[in-house]
């Protein structure tokens, strides 16, 4: 798996309490961007680094706002509920091709919003990015335009 430190929302953050949990990084964009020119070179990926405990699911939500705060975001991609009997380590919440373009207008930061169903107890963690796709690629991180 391929990735950047920029491109991580989080590494290893502790999944605890209920409801939702913001990724622990903000991904700035520079300016507001379309995902779709990195459709097929990068992909949005969610794994479970320390088995999760104390609740009863996890989804994983890609977010867009105008502001780094994260006020009012907007949803643009959200994973498939996952049972805590299969949030195990090395367990995939996500892993899909970055999404394709929503009808929503493109925005300049990005973060991950955990939908916590039932107390987490705080003793998991998660590893949440974009990696390049296993198929390689053209993308040049940092390229000018993206």
């Amino acid at each position: 798996m391929i990735t950047d430190a920029q491109l991580m929302f989080s590494d290893s953050q502790v999944i605890t309490g209920t409801g939702n949990l913001a990724s622990t990084n903000v991904i700035d964009l520079g300016k507001a961007r379309d995902l779709e020119r990195a459709y097929g070179q990068l992909r949005f990926v969610s794994e479970v680094t320390v088995s999760l405990a104390g609740g009863t699911s996890i989804a994983v939500q890609l977010q867009q706002s105008t502001v780094a705060a994260m006020t009012s975001p907007d949803v643009i991609y959200t994973g498939p509920t996952v049972a805590l009997a299969s949030a195990v380590a090395g367990a995939k919440l996500v892993d899909t091709n970055i999404p394709t373009p929503s009808p929503l207008a493109a925005k300049q930061f990005l973060n991950v919003n955990y939908v916590l169903v039932g107390t987490f107890t705080g003793t998991g963690a998660v590893w949440t990015g974009f990696v390049l796709n296993d198929e390689g690629g053209e993308l040049r991180l940092g390229q000018v335009g993206f």
